[in-house]
This record gives C-alpha cells, structure tokens and sequence, in this order.
C-alpha cells in the first residue's frame, strides 16, 4: 500500500472540510422554510403565502448579536438588518431603485424640503391590533430629534435642531 504524503494529506482534508462547509451552507429544495405568515405586509415582503405557511421565504444574516432594536437607537449594521426586516417605513425603494409607498399611500415634500406631508394607508395595523397612525409616525420622528434621546444619527434628519 503506497503511503500518502503529508502535504497530499493536508490537500485532500482541506478540500473536505471546504465541500463539506459548502453543503452545511445550502439552503432546503423545497423552498420552504416552515415558518408562518403572521401578517399580510408580512407575507407579501416575504412572498407569497398558501394558508399560514410562507412558501416563499428568505434569509437574513445577522451576524452578532443586536445591541438594540430601537430604530431610533441604533448605528449598527447589525441591527439595521434586522430592523429593516421587521418594521415597514412609510417609503421603500423597490428592485429598480424607484421609491414606492411602504405605509404611506401617497406623500409630497415642500419646496424647501422640510415639510413632507404624507397620506396614509388605510387599514394599518400594530401587532396588537390597535390601530397604526400619522401620529405613530410623528412621535417617532421627534422622538429621534429630541436632544434627550440621544439618537446617534439624528443630524441625518432635516431640520433636526429647529425641533427642540
């Protein structure tokens, strides 16, 4: 029996650890992921559903551990994956970089860019049932401008220190 060679050994065992990392990477044939839809924005998002079940899917890598989940809390990369994954903004931008209504239905700027009025959707809804509204939206933009939150980006808002 011919014996194999030290660096022939550590080929081969490098070329089976990467095939057999590369098969624990693959994602299921069936295109299901057995999760449930819980909502209608949720199953649309994620494509479309027969019954409860999400036939669609998709994965989102997260990387570490979020330190918040608070949008307007957050700086991280991390956590904006998992944000933008659970809360639907009034804008979106679709696969052809056109912006399209998330929450809002309609929406128009000022002139001067500072005053964006926007009409909502009807029908929106929180987790709980209660109903989803303009001032939701409201609070949670000067809650991002207000000094006492401490947002990280809130020099990013227009007008941010004319608010307080």
């Amino acid at each position: 029996m011919k014996r194999i060679s030290r660096r022939n050994f550590l080929k081969v065992a490098g070329v089976g650890a990467a095939a057999l990392g590369l098969a624990a990477c693959g994602g299921s044939k069936s295109g299901s992921t057995g999760s449930t839809a819980t909502s209608g924005s949720a199953s649309s998002a994620a494509g479309s559903s027969t019954g409860s079940v999400n036939t669609a899917g998709f994965t989102v890598q997260y990387g570490s551990n979020p330190e918040t989940l608070d949008p307007a809390l957050n700086s991280a990369i991390d956590a904006s994956n998992t944000i933008i994954t659970i809360f639907e903004p009034l804008l979106l931008i679709n696969e052809n970089n056109e912006v399209i209504g998330g929450q809002a239905e309609s929406w128009e700027a000022s002139e001067d860019g500072l005053t964006w009025t926007f009409t909502m959707r009807d029908g929106l809804k929180w987790s709980d049932g209660t109903d989803l509204t303009a001032k939701d939206f409201e609070y949670s933009f000067k809650r991002m401008a207000n000094p006492d939150t401490a947002a990280p980006l809130r020099s990013n808002l227009p007008g941010h220190d004319r608010w307080f």
